[in-house]
């Protein structure tokens, strides 16, 4: 009988009162701890009935076993693992749960064998902690539901495609199991301003978006997702305004459709203060901003971060910005790509080849802090930009940050091919989005690169709960604060078209335009109208959104990686900070348990904790690494 199933039928006939194996009588004992002649015989069950690990001497009374029981928790749970995400403490209003005949989520005995999904999940028995996805916040309406859990259909609501996708129970997985499994990666994806991906959710009573000039916002933020163990913080940007829609920027001001908008790498020192890490990936348009400049930005804050920043490079496509910068319009989509290529060549010059790795010798006796014959001048001569001069900083711990890039056109998967490290796309379904992902890896290989050399995430809503009713009816009541014109008028600007002068159920001409390639090919390869845009851009955007419990959000994030070849995903926010606060008290422990998700971060930059095979810096095959030596 698997282990699993042992927990679910695990002996009840001991009482309450029964001798503990540590040789006392303890009036209240955890169910789920039971059948230890059964646990005995598994090989990963090198502890006691109370699923802790087995001390080598027993207390001799109760304060004693107590203390040993929590000094064994603290060992199980390694700085930075989630820090309570999952573990289990005993309270006085579970024991009077159990004097009433409850157990701890509040349920009678006649539910102890159904199912386990609502309330305290049973801990993998490998010394990890016990995990509660039915834990909520303090306060929450959430919290203050019962904890029975409602009668399920089995499937997972994806709102994008309007499938029901049906559950998959997946057993805990133990042992050398649980370490080779694919480890998913997790950004969570953000703005410095008020409406992001998901419109109008800013008029939501729970949400404090309105807060983004404050710095206590972004450093709380910062310790929330680094206590879920996220890989990075992603900081999208523009330059410019959306003023496509209806000819006008009153929407985008009325809705707060990334307006107004603050600077991003403004944040990262003081997030970076606060946290060990996290990383932080940055979104800057090369277009419009000096490499030299930027080169000294990044590096100062790769020092300052210790290595865990990376550089979004994006182009721009809104001609709003163009105007603001000066210019009449914007380069053309291709030309923009051809600009960003010298730009890079710069950079890397500067990160790369500038300073040699020994340049610094910090020598006081001698009065040298830097060798003079080891940091060098680069002398650029190039169609868009002419550089001569030393970077102005020291090699910082990644030199070059690491690189993200999210364009898909077949110009934009070729700067991928040569630059990108990580990549960012949006998937409506796992057969096209396998096919982006394929994409992306063979433009790698063309570039000489390896196809693992580049990460692929997908950007992606999820709306959890205790229950799938819970979340469908937390759904329902996001639903009733979304702004789905402030969405229509967001991808205006995307596509450059303005739908405003179409009919709600006229029929959407495809145009070529210079704005985002992707964007417009959604809209030739089907039979678009403004009604149709609406309703998939209340609430969502152009991201699938899953709805439901955590097995079912867990199931469902497996399956994409499984069945795409993703990494990872880029999560975003509907309500903040709640949307990130549900998925990690709920789905990462459920993923944890599973073996698909890290229990702990491991030390180095963010290149680093991506890339473990590597090092902090770019590989040799890189293209950036043939600028070492200048």
């Amino acid at each position: 009988m698997a282990i699993s199933e042992r927990l679910r039928t695990a002996n009840h006939g001991r009482a309450a009162g029964a001798d503990s194996p540590c040789g006392h009588r303890h009036r209240h004992r955890p169910r789920r701890l039971r059948g230890r002649a059964d646990l005995r015989s598994h090989p990963h069950a090198a502890m006691d009935r109370f699923g802790c690990r087995k001390s080598r001497g027993r207390p001799a009374d109760a304060a004693q076993f107590r203390q040993a029981r929590y000094s064994s928790a603290r060992r199980r749970s390694p700085a930075g693992a989630g820090r309570g995400i999952s573990r289990y403490r005993p309270g006085r209003q579970h024991c009077r749960a159990r004097r009433r005949g409850l157990d701890r989520s509040g349920r009678s005995p006649r539910h102890q064998h159904g199912d386990f999904s609502g309330g305290w999940q049973h801990a993998v028995r490998t010394g990890r902690q016990p995990i509660d996805p039915g834990r909520t916040r303090p306060g929450s309406p959430l919290a203050q539901r019962s904890r029975a859990h409602a009668a399920r259909s089995g499937a997972l609501e994806v709102s994008c495609h309007r499938q029901l996708l049906p559950e998959r129970h997946k057993p805990a997985v133990a042992g050398d199991d649980l370490m080779a499994r694919k480890k998913i990666l997790l950004n969570a994806f953000n703005m410095n301003c008020i409406g992001h991906i998901n419109h109008g959710l800013w008029t939501h009573p729970r949400d404090t978006s309105t807060q983004f000039n404050s710095l206590n916002y972004w450093t709380d933020l910062a310790k929330l997702l680094e206590r879920g163990l996220f890989d990075g913080l992603f900081i999208a940007d523009i330059v410019g305004v959306y003023d496509v829609y209806q000819n006008s920027v009153d929407v985008t001001l009325k809705e707060a459709i990334q307006l107004p908008v603050n600077d991003p790498l403004l944040l990262v020192s003081a997030m970076a203060g606060v946290t060990k890490h996290l990383g932080f990936g940055l979104t800057a348009n090369l277009t419009y901003d000096a490499p030299y400049l930027f080169a000294r930005r990044m590096s100062t804050l790769d020092h300052l971060s210790r290595g865990r920043v990376g550089w979004n490079i994006v182009t721009g496509y809104l001609d709003s910005a163009a105007r603001a910068m000066g210019l009449s319009e914007q380069n053309e989509h291709d030309r923009r790509y051809d600009q960003a290529d010298e730009y890079l060549e710069v950079l890397y010059k500067l990160w790369e080849g500038s300073w040699e790795d020994d340049a610094v010798i910090n020598d006081r006796e001698q009065r040298v802090y830097a060798q003079p014959g080891k940091v060098h001048k680069i002398r650029h001569q190039g169609e868009f930009y002419q550089v001569e001069g030393y970077h102005l900083c020291e090699p910082s711990p990644q030199r070059t940050p690491v690189l993200f890039q999210a364009g898909s056109s077949e110009r934009g998967l070729q700067f991928a091919g040569q630059n990108a490290e990580c990549v960012f796309i949006s998937g409506q379904n796992k057969a096209a989005t396998r096919e982006q992902v394929d994409k992306v890896r063979a433009s790698a290989v063309q570039a000489g690169r390896n196809p693992d050399d580049v990460k692929v995430f997908m950007g992606l809503n999820v709306i959890v709960a205790a229950t799938e009713a819970q979340a469908r009816e937390k759904h329902a009541e996001y639903r009733l604060h979304a702004s789905a014109e402030a969405g229509v008028a967001h991808f205006a600007a995307s596509t450059g078209i303005d739908f405003a002068e179409y009919e709600l159920n006229e029929p959407i001409q495809y145009m070529k335009s210079n704005a985002i390639q992707s964007a417009t090919k959604n809209l030739k390869n089907n039979d678009w109208t403004r009604q149709k845009l609406l309703d998939q851009h209340a609430l969502g955007g152009r991201y699938i959104t899953l709805t439901g419990s955590p097995e079912q959000v867990a199931d469902e994030l497996e399956s994409w990686i499984e069945e795409t070849g993703l990494d990872g995903f880029n999560l975003t926010r509907i309500v903040t900070p709640e949307s990130y606060e549900d998925f990690i008290d709920l789905v990462i422990p459920e993923l944890q348990r599973r073996g698909s998700y890290k229990t702990a971060y491991e030390n180095g930059s963010l290149r680093k904790k991506l890339f473990p095979e590597g090092t902090d810096r770019l590989p040799q095959r890189h293209a950036g690494a043939a600028h070492r030596h200048i």
